[in-house]
């Protein structure tokens, strides 16, 4: 069996694309989300919280994919990554923040 994570953004992802995989959620990284959740708050990265879960959940999918890398992700890696979560209060500077030091 291949053990392959893909990371998606749920609002664009039809669910029948899903059909007969593991899909993980916010709910499913309880831990992780807390960790995280912790240093975007410490970062002045939550206002609304309506983003904080798809922020959360891209976080985790670049972690996935990054941790067979030697190298740290540049801002604009970072950036592009994140492309398609939507944050009405912050402008993205603070999670970019959050992220790169944490």
């Amino acid at each position: 069996m291949i053990n392959l994570f893909i990371h998606v953004h749920s609002c664009s992802y039809l669910a029948a694309r899903a059909e007969g995989r593991k899909v993980v959620t916010i709910e499913g990284i309880e831990e992780k989300a807390k960790e995280i959740t912790k240093f975007f708050t410490e970062a002045g990265a939550i206002h609304c919280g309506f983003c904080t879960p798809g922020f959360i959940m891209t976080l985790v999918g670049l972690e996935k994919e990054l941790e067979n890398e030697s190298k740290e992700p540049t801002d604009e890696e970072i950036l592009n990554y994140f492309t398609g979560n939507l944050c009405r209060c912050t402008g993205y500077v603070a999670q970019l923040t959050a992220i790169k030091d944490n």
